[in-house]
């Protein structure tokens, strides 16, 4: 049954229209056959022929049958009842998602659902005019048709082909193909396959359609073609007509798509995650094998499908709820308790949204995983852990839980202790822990061994690292943790610190065999020897002394072999008193004779090893003194020597008694202190007349005097300054004193001192002058821009300016001394103090860069110097360097290599290939995308020209690249253009090159080409426009069909108005007193009537038209419209159409003005008044008009009836009324919302009941 709207158009048509079903019954007639007394009632399930008073024998040949069986559309003339010739058309209407099946012969696979047929009266020279029409149409549609259209007899011989069809036989010529027959043309197989075809269509009369490979010249292409019968007007068939499309393409696509999923199948089935994919309907598009067995469901039961049909309401819910997060751009991340396939299971769902190449959302891909097992052992383990957690807490070992996949599920609070790192830090950085010791692998094989076999295995030991960096060595006693069925769900464990211990092995280890190297490494002999004394320990040292190995010796008697001859008999008494404890000796000397026949003399430390008073060793330590006596020899020589130094040497010396009395003085501490040792000789520390002074000036007490002091204390004092007079010069010097103590043999209190000094003056001086040196540094520093500090020469900070303070944040007390390094941040107060010491030790100049940490927690980034100080002499007196506040300097290079960090991001994760290249054609980086799909080595691309990629670049395309590349380096502009690349495999695509020039100070000095890979791109492209050529010979054709129809309503129609005008002018020439009777006065309105509703009709033609051409246009022809003019000339048109109640005035000045299609604003304003007029019964219309700088807005506005809400938002819909109590189809507003679309503009209008309406059109002036 036609739709209302279309019922509607099919009721006002004047020729018979019914609908016919596959039983040929009649299942609706239009007004034009219910006036005639077709009732519809009585029509409905009858049989066409009986409605219709047909002979049975015509029905073989009805149209209706035809287009059942063909399923197109057929027009025949045939004998009526009546004995006229009527025109018959019959149109199919498809079923709902017929799909054209393979083999199918002609209609008859169910695809026509019903057939309109509509019944004319024929008019020869009208049906003779529309079948030339209908040729012509025909003719260009074939032969401008990318299909291949050829017309075939029942010889197999070509009676005609399209241009394409030509094409493919590479023949310029048709001649040259039309009268030869298949086999003339095609492989001997594939032509009797053709010839068959043809023969079964010409016997059945019905259309086949098939898939086949053909050859065309010596290329194979894979051909989809449909042969339809062609029938005279007796419905004999005379030819076949058949349509091919080359399909190969399209098949190879196909079979790609094919194995891209299958390899897509093949990667995601073995996985235990669910993985799915959605396309922007939230309809599944794909799901792996594990997808099936999480939900119980077949993938073809699944793909295609929305969730709801699939899952349960309370599942589909949740699902829904996911993919809303996906479609606003979201991450979904959430863990779901679900009953599915009656178990309740733990399902944790992570997905994506999946963008377009302009960003928007074209689907959703995720994973889904069974986390049941690890929920079900959180239980166990929670159950677990309350039971033993206030034991666990309290005591030294770290306890710890893990599930089968080493994930922590538990740690206690001693991994605070033990580790440095929280319970919740564990969880997360436990894997940072194991260091890479071979020992670790052991333990956690051991660990995979108790999950694998639920048996608990040994203890073993781990090395882990602290958060502090330290090492330590932990114990680890672990247990598998079994559910209620047995199965392994997780371990627990105890880890104990065992570093001391292993540590006290290690040394008692280390000590063991340090023992056992005393022997060996001691520079002294080492020997032991038995009761009769046989040798039983010979060290390195002996052998070393001896000459002899310890095996040459070994149980041999020492007194035999190494006492000289002359002493043995002596020392054989004397061992025999020493073994039974009549006499000892501890410390004794005697003589050795070596394996060379030397004799050393060797002094013996002894010491009697015994065992329940039983004798059991003498351990003997030996050192060989024979030099020693040698060198007491040479002292005596070297006593003499040592006096002349004392004497010669530039140091003051100067030797003390007990009682603090000078008793020597050599001759350098004479020159110093301007005294003889006669005159000093006798003289103590507290004499008044040396005149001692401090630094400052003030006296320097005797008894404070250094050689007092270690006197009294016993220690030495060194480095004392000291002011003395010295007579000579009549002025003090300066010297800087140590004062050693000395001792007798077991005395405590000492028995003398001695005093050396240095004459230090000249540095005093020296000191003087750099103090008056550093005021002018400090007064210079108090007012310098950058912060200045001065240090002494074992770099204790004696300044800092206040710029220095200022920068770091501390005062002047706080940066002194080494509190300056309290200030710097933690993590650079190691590095920063080392380099301070290097500085220091090594008299060097140093800089580095480190940041200071203030008191309010602020970070301040300084450049720091530092420089020594020297003397004349080139000793460092001290260090002075500076601080720069480099703060902002840093966040700028740390921004900038933010930046840089995420240029980088940017440039290796876009999806477009990007290449960078300098200006004589060289690349100088590319992006991760193109060795993905070049599959080329950084090796092979990087410094290379773009001349040199010949294994990318095709011949075709490097011309192309190489010349734009050129016009952009020269400054020109130039727009993204195609090129093709070979891929890995040598596999061409087509891409799209976007690149522009890179400036560097105004200069260009390379070029930046972003390449996107547009070959899927492409080949959608060719299908839209081969759609979208199908489509526009759809409606090119409903087109024709309207103008056809419409002309030949016009026809008659106007026909009619016309006589219904002549014939009421004609009795309006009738005088009124001739007119006698009341049927003529009635026939003189009727025809006014008549004239009256034929001019509706045909204005109603007019406007289906107007709606049909404004639909189908898409571009217009501007030019420049002055609307003033043209709305004048309508009101004047207008203004004799409306009642004297109803004044209609213009408001439009001349600067409304723009461009438009003039023809098409003019309908637009026409339909609008129009409309207005037809509503305003009293009242007024006006037309106005604004302008802005962009657009014009129009507004036409009446007084009438106005608009209801629930109206106003169909009004612009085509057939649809505002108002259904007024004529019309509602189709002028839908043609003035058009005219404003393809003018870049809209229409809309605000009206309410009683209060009439205001349409405003705005529309830009360019």
């Amino acid at each position: 049954m036609p739709d209302k709207i279309f019922r509607e158009i099919l009721d006002r048509l004047p020729e018979g229209v019914s609908v016919i079903d596959r039983d040929m019954r009649i299942v609706w007639v239009n007004k034009t056959l219910r006036e005639k007394g077709f009732d519809i009632e009585g029509c409905k399930g009858r049989r066409c022929h009986v409605v219709y008073k047909r002979n049975e024998k015509v029905c073989e040949n009805c149209p209706a049958v035809r287009v059942f069986e063909t399923g197109k559309q057929v027009r025949v003339l045939e004998k009526g009842a009546d004995g006229r010739d009527y025109e018959v058309t019959a149109i199919p209407i498809k079923a709902k998602g017929a799909k054209v099946v393979k083999g199918a012969k002609g209609a008859k696979d169910g695809s026509v659902d019903r057939v309109i047929e509509i019944v004319r009266e024929a008019e020869t020279d009208l049906v003779s005019k529309a079948d030339e029409i209908a040729d012509q149409k025909c003719y260009s549609f074939i032969e401008d048709a990318e299909d291949i259209i050829f017309m075939i007899g029942a010889d197999h011989k070509i009676l005609s082909l399209n241009r394409r069809a030509a094409g493919m036989f590479g023949k310029k010529s048709r001649t040259a193909i039309i009268g030869r027959t298949v086999y003339d043309l095609f492989p001997k197989k594939i032509a009797e396959s053709y010839a068959g075809e043809i023969d079964r269509v010409f016997e059945t009369g019905e259309s086949l359609l098939e898939e086949s490979k053909s050859v065309f010249g010596k290329e194979q292409r894979l051909l989809r073609t449909s042969l339809n019968p062609v029938r005279d007007l007796s419905g004999k068939v005379t030819a076949v007509m058949g349509i091919s499309r080359d399909i190969t393409e399209r098949s190879r696509i196909a079979k790609k798509l094919k194995q891209s999923y299958e390899l897509l199948n093949n990667i995601t089935d073995p996985a235990s995650d669910a993985v799915f994919s959605k396309d922007n309907k939230r309809r599944y598009t794909f799901v792996n094998k594990a997808f099936e067995d999480m939900v119980g469901v077949k993938s073809a039961r699944i793909i295609g499908k929305r969730p709801e049909k699939v899952f349960p309401p309370e599942i589909a819910r949740e699902v829904r709820k996911a993919d809303d997060d996906c479609f606003s751009g979201k991450t979904h991340d959430r863990i779901y308790k679900l009953n599915l396939n009656g178990k309740e299971r733990y399902l944790h769902n992570v997905q994506n949204p999946i963008y377009g190449p302009e960003r928007e959302i074209n689907g959703v891909a995720g994973v889904v995983r069974d986390v049941t097992e690890e929920k079900r052992s959180e239980e166990v383990l929670k159950q677990s852990e309350e039971r033993f957690r206030n034991i666990i807490e309290h005591i030294s070992e770290l306890y710890y839980i893990h599930d089968t996949k080493h994930r922590l599920t538990y740690v206690s609070p001693q991994s605070k202790k033990i580790l440095g790192y929280s319970p919740e830090e564990m969880k997360i950085k436990w894997t940072e822990l194991v260091t890479d010791n071979p020992m670790n692998r052991k333990g956690l094989k051991q660990t995979e061994k108790a999950i694998k076999t639920g048996r608990k295995q040994d203890n073993y030991t781990l090395e882990l690292r602290r958060k502090d960096g330290r090492t330590i060595i932990v114990e680890v006693d672990e247990s598998p943790i079994k559910d209620e069925k047995g199965k392994v769900i997780g371990i627990t464990g105890a880890l104990r610190d065992i570093t001391e211990r292993k540590k006290a092995e290690e040394a008692l280890k280390k000590e063991k065999e340090w023992s056992e190297r005393i022997l060996d490494s001691a520079p002294s002999m080492m020997i032991g020897l038995g009761e009769n004394s046989e040798i039983l320990l010979f060290n390195k040292a002996a052998e070393m002394i001896t000459g002899y190995k310890a095996k040459e010796v070994m149980g041999k008697s020492w007194i035999e072999l190494f006492i000289p001859k002359k002493q043995r008999k002596e020392m054989h008494g004397v061992w025999d008193k020493v073994v039974k404890g009549k006499l000892e000796l501890h410390h004794y000397e005697n003589p050795v004779i070596t394996k060379k026949g030397e004799e050393k003399l060797i002094y013996w430390s002894n010491t009697f090893l015994s065992q329940n008073s039983k004798f059991r060793m003498i351990f003997s330590i030996g050192q060989d003194v024979t030099e020693k006596r040698k060198a007491a020899e040479a002292l005596k020589k070297n006593e003499e020597k040592f006096r002349l130094l004392f004497e010669r040497m530039t140091q003051g010396i100067v030797y003390q008694d007990k009682d603090g009395r000078i008793t020597s003085a050599n001759p350098a501490a004479e020159r110093v202190l301007g005294l003889t040792l006669s005159q000093m000789q006798g003289r103590t520390s507290v004499d008044p007349e040396w005149k001692a002074i401090h630094e400052d000036g003030s006296d320097y007490p005797g008894k404070d005097h250094p050689s007092m002091v270690a006197l009294r204390t016993g220690r030495k004092v060194q480095d004392k300054l000291m002011g003395v007079f010295n007579p000579k010069i009549n002025d003090h010097v300066w010297i800087k004193i140590n004062a050693i103590p000395q001792f007798r043999k077991g005395e405590k209190k000492p028995c003398g001192v001695f005093a050396t000094f240095e004459d230090i003056t000249e540095q005093k001086n020296a000191e003087q002058k750099l103090r008056e040196s550093e005021e002018k540094f400090r007064q210079l520093s108090e007012s310098s821009p950058i912060g200045i500090y001065y240090a002494d020469a074992k770099g204790e900070v004696l300044y800092t300016n206040p710029r220095w303070q200022k920068i770091t944040g501390l005062t002047l007390k706080e940066s002194l001394g080494s509190g300056w390094a309290d200030a710097i941040h933690p993590e650079d107060r190691k590095r920063v103090k080392s380099i301070w010491r290097n500085c220091i030790s090594n008299g060097v100049e140093g800089e580095t860069t480190f940041r200071f940490l203030s008191s309010k927690g602020r970070t301040i980034w300084v450049n720091t110097t530092a420089v020594p100080v020297k003397d004349e002499r080139g000793n460092i007196i001290a260090f002075v360097g500076t601080n720069q506040d480099i703060t902002e300097q840093r966040n700028a290079e740390q921004e900038l290599k933010e930046s840089e960090e995420r240029y980088r991001t940017i440039f290796n994760s876009a999806n477009d290939v990007i290449i960078l290249i300098d200006r004589k054609g060289f690349i100088t980086d590319v992006n991760k995308k193109f060795f993905e799909y070049s599959g080329m080595s950084e090796k092979r691309v990087i410094g290379k020209h773009l001349k040199e990629l010949k294994s990318l670049i095709p011949k075709r395309s490097l011309p192309v690249l190489i010349k734009n590349f050129m016009k952009r380096i020269a400054g020109a502009d130039v727009h993204a253009y195609e090129v093709e690349l070979y891929g890995k495999n040598r596999k061409i695509s087509t891409f799209e090159v976007n690149a522009v020039p890179i400036r560097s100070e105004g200069k260009i000095t390379g070029d930046l080409a972003v390449l996107r890979d547009i070959t899927e791109r492409k080949e959608k492209e060719e299908e839209l426009r081969q759609a979208y050529k199908d489509l526009k010979k759809v409606d090119q054709l409903k087109s024709d069909i309207l103008r056809d129809t419409t002309h030949e309503l016009k026809t008659p129609i106007s026909k009619i108005k016309m006589m219904a005008d002549i014939a009421e002018e004609a009795i309006g020439q009738v005088k009124e007193r001739d007119i006698k009777t009341d049927s003529l006065k009635k026939a003189k309105d009727n025809l006014k009537k008549i004239s009256s509703n034929s001019s509706s009709f045909l204005k109603l033609i007019s406007n289906i038209v107007n709606l049909s051409k404004v639909q189908n246009l898409e571009n217009i022809k501007k030019e420049d419209v002055r609307l003033k003019p043209m709305v004048e000339r309508l009101i004047k048109e207008y203004s004799s159409y409306t009642s004297e109640k109803v004044s209609l005035k213009s408001a439009v000045s001349e600067k409304c003005r723009f461009r438009a299609n003039p023809e098409l604003i003019n309908l637009l304003i026409r339909n609008l008044l129009e409309n207005a007029v037809k509503f305003t019964k009293k009242g007024r219309i006006s037309i106005g008009c604004s302008s802005s700088k962009s657009h014009i807005v129009l507004r036409i506005k009446d007084t009438g009836p106005g608009i209801s809400k629930k109206n106003i938002s169909e009004i612009f819909q085509p057939f649809t009324q505002g108002d259904r109590s007024t004529q019309g189809l509602g189709i002028g507003l839908a043609t003035c919302r058009r005219i404003a679309e393809l003018h870049d503009g809209s229409i809309d209008v605000e009206s309410s009941p009683g209060k009439g309406s205001e349409f405003k059109v705005r529309l830009p002036k360019r």
